[in-house]
């Protein structure tokens, strides 16, 4: 018979009471499959879309739009292409779009399975560092975090490229915790594949080549397999970098006009001293989430005063940020977007976050750690539920739903219609709502944008138009009109004559 305490308790059985509830959910989690609670995370994360849907939200900015007609336009004539853009995504796209032709809906979708796949990799990375509750943890934290939500049903790159590079870097730290070929395979293929969609995977592919390196070195681990998967996330920006060289003579092109772009996008890009291109990043992406990122810096500084043994994967997190960061002071980089730059070592430090929690030493550590946790998720909570609707706007939304209207009214008896739209000459953002048009009236074909009012005009009276639309906001004349309608700042018309010819030919036989 046991020794009984006062409490009619074992010690024993008393000492496993007394477990932290870290302890505990490890506990509970080892005994669960691997894939539960993950499918709990992901059925919570296609819930908050359907949430953030339901809300308005049709696009982050006019990036996705874009991206969209591009893969579509690669369609209609599949093609290797070289400019500012990676061509990745829109080969994704028109792939997509080759099995299910619905330009609204099958990139979201698309882009949703995507997501999904980064919150399973990163479950993987946390579970790998410290366990299943550490990428419980980690998978959580993206699963509810704004842009990791608005970009999963957007037509952005960030949900390809994140997918990617998490996979990447799972095998990555695979790799670092002993992992052999399926775990260099896994890095080689995942982060090849990131450098095709964002330059960012660029700064990624050219801090771990060397790191893995020097890695398989110093642990006698250095084989031919090693370095070729070293070399391979390489081999596409230096093609890129090839064919610009090749077709413009300047290897480097695409930074220098992307520098211009933002330049015209951002008149401080003219007189921005170095101190300011160098924090701009770190700033911008801080401000997405400040309480988070905090937590995830004190998370980075846990681990190294611990010495965790995957230590190269904050090295490689946080050296891509500053070579990324280094690099693009020398440009004009301020302006849109400045705060996705460095999303994705944010969203990296998920893991490193989760890891952190599991392994404080103590009960009222855990608590405190996870409650902090929970409190900047629930801050995060009327972000997430307010997500950008300002593209496209009100105005845009309601007559690109109107011309769908009318497109199945009036352009039965034209072969060959085409829409003259005039709108503000790009870039200013009114010229954004031509990609909008194309997206939400289903039709990503038959249209014609301009801000030229004399080319406008001459295409409505050209015999190809069913009708007309014109951005009333460019302050020109409306074109003569059998019948017009005023939707928003937006008016649509029908031209002299045209009413005639489709009543006629809706009429015969």
């Amino acid at each position: 018979m046991g020794v009984r305490t006062d409490a009619g308790r074992t010690p024993a059985g008393h000492g496993n009471a007394i477990r932290s509830p870290g302890a505990r959910i490890a506990a509970a989690c080892a005994r669960l499959p691997a894939w539960a609670p993950l499918l709990g995370v992901g059925a919570f994360y296609v819930l908050l879309t359907l949430v953030v849907v339901q809300r308005g939200f049709l696009e982050y900015n006019a990036d996705g739009y874009t991206r969209i007609i591009r893969g579509y336009e690669w369609l209609q004539q599949p093609r290797w292409e070289v400019g500012v853009w990676l061509p990745g995504q829109t080969w994704l796209f028109g792939v997509a779009l080759w099995l299910h032709d619905s330009v609204r809906t099958t990139p979201r979708v698309v882009n949703l399975l995507l997501s999904l796949v980064t919150l399973v990799a990163l479950y993987q990375i946390g579970a790998t560092f410290a366990g299943r509750v550490a990428g419980l943890v980690a998978a959580g934290i993206a699963a509810c975090f704004p842009w990791v939500v608005w970009f999963g049903v957007s037509g952005m790159s960030e949900p390809l490229f994140h997918a990617m590079l998490t996979l990447g870097l799972l095998g990555f730290a695979r790799w670092c915790a002993g992992g052999g070929g399926r775990a260099l395979l896994l890095y080689a293929g995942g982060l090849t594949l990131a450098t095709t969609v964002r330059y960012e995977g660029w700064f990624y592919a050219a801090v771990a080549g060397p790191l893995l390196l020097a890695l398989a070195w110093r642990s006698g681990r250095l084989r031919p397999v090693v370095a070729v998967s070293a070399a391979t996330p390489l081999l596409f920006p230096a093609l890129w970098v090839q064919q610009w060289w090749q077709q413009f003579g300047e290897p480097f092109g695409f930074a220098s006009e992307t520098a211009e772009i933002k330049a015209a996008l951002d008149a401080e890009n003219a007189g921005a001293g170095l101190v300011r291109r160098l924090t701009v990043y770190p700033e911008e992406t801080a401000r997405l989430a400040p309480w988070l990122a905090l937590l995830c810096l004190a998370a980075v500084v846990y681990a190294l005063y611990r010495r965790v043994p995957w230590w190269p994967y904050i090295a490689l997190v946080g050296g891509q940020a500053a070579l990324l960061v280094a690099v693009s002071a020398g440009y004009s980089n301020l302006g849109p977007g400045a705060e996705r730059y460095l999303l994705s070592n944010f969203i990296l430090c998920f893991p490193i976050l989760g890891a952190a929690l599991v392994l404080l030493p103590r009960r009222p550590l855990h608590v405190a750690g996870g409650l902090a946790l929970l409190v900047v998720l629930t801050r995060l909570l009327p972000t997430l539920l307010d997500p950008p609707t300002t593209y496209p706007d009100a105005d845009v939304r309601a007559a690109a739903e109107r011309s769908a209207d009318w497109l199945a009214r009036y352009d039965a008896p034209l072969p060959d219609p085409l829409i003259p739209v005039l709108l503000p000459a790009a870039p200013a953002e009114g010229f954004n709502a031509s990609y909008a048009f194309r997206i939400l009236s289903h039709h990503p074909d038959d249209w014609f944008f301009t801000s030229d009012p004399h080319l406008f005009a001459a295409l409505t009276t050209s015999g190809r138009a069913p009708f007309w639309v014109l951005d009333t906001s460019t302050d020109s004349s409306a074109p003569p009109a059998a019948h017009s309608e005023q939707v928003g700042r937006f008016l649509l018309g029908v031209p002299l004559g045209q009413e005639a010819v489709q009543t006629s030919a809706a009429s015969s036989p």
